[in-house]
Protein backbone atom coordinates (compact mmCIF):
# COMPACT_ATOMS: atom_id res chain seq x y z
CA UNK A 1 0.00 0.00 0.00
CA UNK A 2 3.07 2.26 0.24
CA UNK A 3 1.54 4.18 3.13
CA UNK A 4 -1.43 5.36 1.08
CA UNK A 5 -3.94 7.45 3.06
CA UNK A 6 -7.43 6.25 3.87
CA UNK A 7 -9.97 7.87 1.53
CA UNK A 8 -13.54 8.24 2.74
CA UNK A 9 -16.10 8.48 -0.07
CA UNK A 10 -19.60 9.62 0.88
CA UNK A 11 -22.56 8.97 -1.41
CA UNK A 12 -25.87 10.59 -0.49
CA UNK A 13 -29.02 9.15 -1.99
CA UNK A 14 -32.79 9.13 -1.76
CA UNK A 15 -34.96 7.15 -4.18
CA UNK A 16 -32.25 7.02 -6.85
CA UNK A 17 -32.09 3.26 -7.36
CA UNK A 18 -31.94 3.64 -11.15
CA UNK A 19 -28.39 4.99 -11.10
CA UNK A 20 -27.15 4.06 -7.63
CA UNK A 21 -25.53 0.72 -8.42
CA UNK A 22 -23.48 2.19 -11.25
CA UNK A 23 -22.23 4.89 -8.87
CA UNK A 24 -21.36 2.29 -6.22
CA UNK A 25 -19.45 0.20 -8.74
CA UNK A 26 -17.50 3.23 -9.93
CA UNK A 27 -16.20 3.55 -6.37
CA UNK A 28 -15.74 -0.08 -5.44
CA UNK A 29 -14.21 -1.13 -8.77
CA UNK A 30 -11.41 1.35 -8.18
CA UNK A 31 -10.00 -1.32 -5.86
CA UNK A 32 -8.36 1.38 -3.80
CA UNK A 33 -6.79 -0.57 -0.92
CA UNK A 34 -7.68 1.88 1.87
CA UNK A 35 -11.26 2.83 1.06
CA UNK A 36 -13.79 3.86 3.70
CA UNK A 37 -17.09 4.02 1.80
CA UNK A 38 -20.32 5.36 3.31
CA UNK A 39 -23.75 5.66 1.70
CA UNK A 40 -26.14 8.03 3.44
CA UNK A 41 -29.72 7.29 2.45
CA UNK A 42 -32.55 9.67 3.28
CA UNK A 43 -35.19 6.95 3.72
CA UNK A 44 -35.66 5.56 0.22
CA UNK A 45 -38.69 3.47 -0.78
CA UNK A 46 -37.70 2.56 -4.36
CA UNK A 47 -35.42 -0.46 -3.99
CA UNK A 48 -32.33 1.47 -2.90
CA UNK A 49 -31.99 -0.52 0.32
CA UNK A 50 -32.06 -3.84 -1.55
CA UNK A 51 -29.13 -2.61 -3.66
CA UNK A 52 -27.19 -1.50 -0.58
CA UNK A 53 -27.72 -4.84 1.14
CA UNK A 54 -26.09 -6.60 -1.82
CA UNK A 55 -22.91 -4.62 -1.16
CA UNK A 56 -22.75 -5.02 2.60
CA UNK A 57 -19.20 -5.82 3.64
CA UNK A 58 -17.80 -3.60 0.91
CA UNK A 59 -19.43 -0.39 2.13
CA UNK A 60 -21.34 0.92 5.13
CA UNK A 61 -24.66 2.66 5.02
CA UNK A 62 -27.41 4.26 7.08
CA UNK A 63 -31.00 4.95 6.06
CA UNK A 64 -32.96 7.55 7.97
CA UNK A 65 -34.63 10.92 7.35
CA UNK A 66 -32.33 13.91 7.10
CA UNK A 67 -32.63 17.68 6.74
CA UNK A 68 -31.45 17.86 3.17
CA UNK A 69 -28.37 17.10 1.11
CA UNK A 70 -25.98 19.26 3.14
CA UNK A 71 -27.10 17.56 6.35
CA UNK A 72 -26.61 14.15 4.71
CA UNK A 73 -23.14 15.04 3.46
CA UNK A 74 -22.13 16.30 6.90
CA UNK A 75 -23.45 13.09 8.44
CA UNK A 76 -21.25 11.09 6.11
CA UNK A 77 -18.20 13.16 7.00
CA UNK A 78 -18.81 12.66 10.73
CA UNK A 79 -19.29 8.89 10.34
CA UNK A 80 -16.26 8.42 8.11
CA UNK A 81 -12.68 8.04 9.29
CA UNK A 82 -10.51 8.76 6.24
CA UNK A 83 -7.65 11.21 6.03
CA UNK A 84 -9.13 12.41 2.71
CA UNK A 85 -12.85 12.93 2.05
CA UNK A 86 -14.69 12.94 -1.28
CA UNK A 87 -18.40 13.13 -2.15
CA UNK A 88 -19.90 11.30 -5.09
CA UNK A 89 -23.65 11.65 -5.59
CA UNK A 90 -25.71 8.60 -6.42
CA UNK A 91 -26.09 9.45 -10.10
CA UNK A 92 -22.45 10.41 -10.75
CA UNK A 93 -19.35 8.32 -11.47
CA UNK A 94 -15.67 8.28 -10.66
CA UNK A 95 -13.25 7.70 -13.51
CA UNK A 96 -11.08 4.61 -13.27
CA UNK A 97 -8.04 5.25 -11.09
CA UNK A 98 -9.36 8.54 -9.69
CA UNK A 99 -8.93 7.60 -6.03
CA UNK A 100 -5.38 6.31 -6.44
CA UNK A 101 -4.42 9.37 -8.50
CA UNK A 102 -5.83 11.82 -5.94
CA UNK A 103 -4.29 9.97 -3.00
CA UNK A 104 -0.80 9.84 -4.50
CA UNK A 105 -0.85 13.48 -5.55
CA UNK A 106 -1.95 14.66 -2.12
CA UNK A 107 0.60 12.36 -0.56
CA UNK A 108 3.29 13.99 -2.69
CA UNK A 109 2.10 17.48 -1.69
CA UNK A 110 1.54 17.29 2.09
CA UNK A 111 1.28 21.07 2.32
CA UNK A 112 -1.87 21.09 0.15
CA UNK A 113 -5.26 20.79 1.86
CA UNK A 114 -7.44 19.91 -1.12
CA UNK A 115 -7.37 18.78 -4.73
CA UNK A 116 -9.60 19.59 -7.72
CA UNK A 117 -9.79 18.01 -11.17
CA UNK A 118 -11.70 18.21 -14.42
CA UNK A 119 -14.99 16.39 -14.93
CA UNK A 120 -17.27 15.37 -17.75
CA UNK A 121 -21.01 15.53 -18.31
CA UNK A 122 -22.82 12.34 -19.33
CA UNK A 123 -26.45 11.64 -20.22
CA UNK A 124 -28.78 9.21 -18.50
CA UNK A 125 -27.36 6.34 -20.57
CA UNK A 126 -23.79 7.19 -19.62
CA UNK A 127 -22.91 8.69 -22.99
CA UNK A 128 -20.48 11.58 -23.01
CA UNK A 129 -22.02 15.03 -23.52
CA UNK A 130 -18.89 17.09 -23.03
CA UNK A 131 -15.71 17.36 -20.99
CA UNK A 132 -15.21 20.40 -18.79
CA UNK A 133 -11.67 21.64 -18.34
CA UNK A 134 -11.42 23.95 -15.36
CA UNK A 135 -9.81 27.35 -15.75
CA UNK A 136 -6.57 27.86 -13.88
CA UNK A 137 -7.56 28.14 -10.23
CA UNK A 138 -7.71 31.68 -8.93
CA UNK A 139 -9.46 32.67 -5.73
CA UNK A 140 -10.68 35.98 -7.14
CA UNK A 141 -12.22 34.09 -10.06
CA UNK A 142 -13.84 31.64 -7.64
CA UNK A 143 -15.39 34.57 -5.79
CA UNK A 144 -17.20 35.45 -9.02
CA UNK A 145 -17.92 32.00 -10.47
CA UNK A 146 -18.34 28.50 -9.11
CA UNK A 147 -16.30 26.62 -11.68
CA UNK A 148 -15.46 23.60 -9.48
CA UNK A 149 -17.37 20.32 -9.83
CA UNK A 150 -17.86 18.60 -6.48
CA UNK A 151 -17.49 15.14 -8.06
CA UNK A 152 -13.79 15.82 -8.67
CA UNK A 153 -12.84 17.33 -5.31
CA UNK A 154 -10.80 15.58 -2.60
CA UNK A 155 -10.29 17.34 0.75
CA UNK A 156 -8.05 16.47 3.67
CA UNK A 157 -10.01 16.00 6.88
CA UNK A 158 -7.82 18.49 8.70
CA UNK A 159 -8.75 21.10 6.10
CA UNK A 160 -12.47 20.35 6.50
CA UNK A 161 -12.15 20.72 10.24
CA UNK A 162 -10.44 24.08 9.78
CA UNK A 163 -12.92 25.38 7.19
CA UNK A 164 -16.10 23.92 8.68
CA UNK A 165 -18.59 21.55 7.08
CA UNK A 166 -21.42 22.18 4.62
CA UNK A 167 -23.99 24.82 5.54
CA UNK A 168 -27.41 23.09 5.94
CA UNK A 169 -29.17 26.43 5.36
CA UNK A 170 -28.16 26.25 1.69
CA UNK A 171 -30.18 23.99 -0.59
CA UNK A 172 -27.96 24.01 -3.67
CA UNK A 173 -24.74 26.01 -3.29
CA UNK A 174 -23.44 24.38 -0.13
CA UNK A 175 -20.43 23.11 -2.09
CA UNK A 176 -19.62 26.58 -3.48
CA UNK A 177 -19.80 28.01 0.02
CA UNK A 178 -17.32 25.36 1.19
CA UNK A 179 -14.94 25.97 -1.75
CA UNK A 180 -14.77 29.64 -0.80
CA UNK A 181 -13.96 28.81 2.81
CA UNK A 182 -11.36 26.24 1.74
CA UNK A 183 -9.92 28.75 -0.71
CA UNK A 184 -9.36 31.26 2.07
CA UNK A 185 -7.13 28.69 3.77
CA UNK A 186 -5.08 28.04 0.66
CA UNK A 187 -5.28 27.09 -3.01
CA UNK A 188 -6.01 23.52 -4.08
CA UNK A 189 -3.73 21.26 -6.03
CA UNK A 190 -5.24 21.35 -9.54
CA UNK A 191 -5.10 18.21 -11.69
CA UNK A 192 -5.61 18.71 -15.44
CA UNK A 193 -7.30 15.31 -15.75
CA UNK A 194 -10.91 14.10 -15.74
CA UNK A 195 -11.56 12.47 -12.36
CA UNK A 196 -15.34 12.08 -12.42
CA UNK A 197 -18.53 12.35 -14.46
CA UNK A 198 -21.71 14.26 -13.64
CA UNK A 199 -24.91 12.75 -15.00
CA UNK A 200 -27.71 14.79 -16.54
CA UNK A 201 -31.10 13.06 -16.40
CA UNK A 202 -34.77 14.02 -16.06
CA UNK A 203 -34.84 13.65 -12.28
CA UNK A 204 -31.57 15.40 -11.62
CA UNK A 205 -31.62 18.79 -13.27
CA UNK A 206 -34.93 20.61 -12.90
CA UNK A 207 -35.76 24.26 -13.41
CA UNK A 208 -35.91 24.60 -9.62
CA UNK A 209 -32.42 23.15 -9.35
CA UNK A 210 -30.88 25.34 -12.07
CA UNK A 211 -32.32 28.63 -10.89
CA UNK A 212 -32.16 27.67 -7.23
CA UNK A 213 -28.44 26.97 -7.61
CA UNK A 214 -27.90 30.30 -9.28
CA UNK A 215 -29.80 32.16 -6.55
CA UNK A 216 -27.96 30.25 -3.82
CA UNK A 217 -24.58 31.06 -5.34
CA UNK A 218 -25.53 34.73 -5.55
CA UNK A 219 -26.56 34.64 -1.88
CA UNK A 220 -23.23 33.05 -0.97
CA UNK A 221 -21.30 35.78 -2.79
CA UNK A 222 -23.35 38.46 -1.04
CA UNK A 223 -22.10 37.08 2.28
CA UNK A 224 -18.46 37.64 1.32
CA UNK A 225 -16.60 40.29 3.24
CA UNK A 226 -14.56 43.17 1.76
CA UNK A 227 -16.88 43.62 -1.24
CA UNK A 228 -16.95 47.16 -2.58
CA UNK A 229 -20.01 48.89 -3.99
CA UNK A 230 -18.60 48.29 -7.46
CA UNK A 231 -18.20 44.57 -6.67
CA UNK A 232 -21.81 44.37 -5.52
CA UNK A 233 -23.14 46.13 -8.60
CA UNK A 234 -21.05 43.97 -10.93
CA UNK A 235 -22.23 40.84 -9.15
CA UNK A 236 -25.88 41.89 -9.42
CA UNK A 237 -25.53 42.56 -13.16
CA UNK A 238 -23.74 39.24 -13.62
CA UNK A 239 -26.49 37.43 -11.69
CA UNK A 240 -29.22 38.85 -13.91
CA UNK A 241 -27.23 38.07 -17.05
CA UNK A 242 -26.71 34.48 -15.92
CA UNK A 243 -30.42 34.07 -15.28
CA UNK A 244 -31.03 34.84 -18.94
CA UNK A 245 -28.28 32.46 -20.04
CA UNK A 246 -29.63 29.73 -17.77
CA UNK A 247 -33.03 30.02 -19.44
CA UNK A 248 -31.36 29.05 -22.71
CA UNK A 249 -29.40 26.33 -20.96
CA UNK A 250 -32.55 24.82 -19.49
CA UNK A 251 -34.32 24.83 -22.84
CA UNK A 252 -31.34 23.03 -24.40
CA UNK A 253 -31.44 20.55 -21.55
CA UNK A 254 -35.14 19.82 -22.14
CA UNK A 255 -34.50 19.30 -25.82
CA UNK A 256 -31.62 16.95 -25.08
CA UNK A 257 -33.79 14.93 -22.72
CA UNK A 258 -36.49 14.52 -25.40
CA UNK A 259 -33.90 13.37 -27.91
CA UNK A 260 -32.14 10.94 -25.59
Amino acid sequence: MNGLPVISVVTCTRNSARYLEEALRSVLDQRYPRLDYWVIDGGSTDGTLEILRRYEGRLRWVSEPDRGIADAMNKGIRLSTGDIVAHLHSDDLFREGALDRAARLLQAHPETGWLIGNYSEIDRHGRLIKTLELPQYDYDLLRRWNFIGHQAVFVRRRQLEAAGLFDPALRFAMDYDLWLRLGRLGPPLQVPEVLASMRFHPGGLTAAHIFGSLADEYAVRRRLQDRTAVDKLADFIDYQWRRLRYCRRYLRYLRRMREA
